[in-house]
C-alpha cells in the first residue's frame, strides 16, 4: 500500500524504506564530524529565530505517515516537539538533522546539507516522485 502525503502524489513504502536509510547514513556521517546537539530545542523555535524549514515531498510523506500533519504550536515552536524534546527524532526532516548549535560542525553545515539534498532528490527522481522541495509547516 502506499502512502500518501498532503498532495495526491502516492509513496511506495520502499521509499520510505530508502528513505530511512539515507537518514541513516546522514547520523553516521555527523556522528564522524562530531557535530554536538544540546538538546536545548532553540532549533525547534521557528518563529523566535524566524527560521523556515524545508522538506521534499518524500520526507513529509514519511512525517505524515507516522506522525500527522506538520503543525506550529501557537507559540512558533514545532508542534512535534514534546516536553522540550523531539516527538518524531527518528522521522525527522534532512533540514533538522543537519542544524546544530555547535560551533565548531558550522562550517560543515552547507556542505553536509547539499550533498545530502542532492541524495535526497536523486531517491525521489528513482521513484517518480515529484520535488516538491517547500517550507514543512504551512501555518508559519
Amino acid at each position: 500500500m502506499d502512502v500518501r502525503c498532503t498532495s495526491s502524489h502516492p509513496v511506495p513504502p520502499e521509499a520510505l524504506c530508502d528513505l530511512r536509510q539515507l537518514y541513516h547514513e546522514l547520523d553516521e556521517h555527523l556522528a564522524r564530524l562530531g557535530a554536538v546537539c544540546r538538546a536545548c530545542g532553540d532549533c525547534c523555535d521557528f518563529a523566535r529565530h524566524d527560521y523556515r524549514l524545508y522538506a521534499s515531498h518524500l520526507e513529509r510523506a514519511l512525517v505524515e505517515a507516522f506522525h500527522g500533519e506538520p503543525r506550529l504550536a501557537p507559540s512558533g515552536t514545532c508542534g512535534f516537539r514534546v516536553d522540550g524534546r523531539c516527538s518524531i527524532h527518528g522521522e525527522r526532516v534532512l533540514g533538522c538533522r543537519v542544524f546544530f548549535c555547535d560551533s565548531a560542525y558550522k562550517p560543515h553545515e552547507q556542505r553536509v546539507c547539499h550533498a545530502f539534498q542532492r541524495r535526497l532528490r536523486a531517491l525521489a527522481e528513482r521513484y517518480g516522485l515529484p520535488w516538491d522541495y517547500r517550507p514543512l509547516f504551512s501555518n508559519l
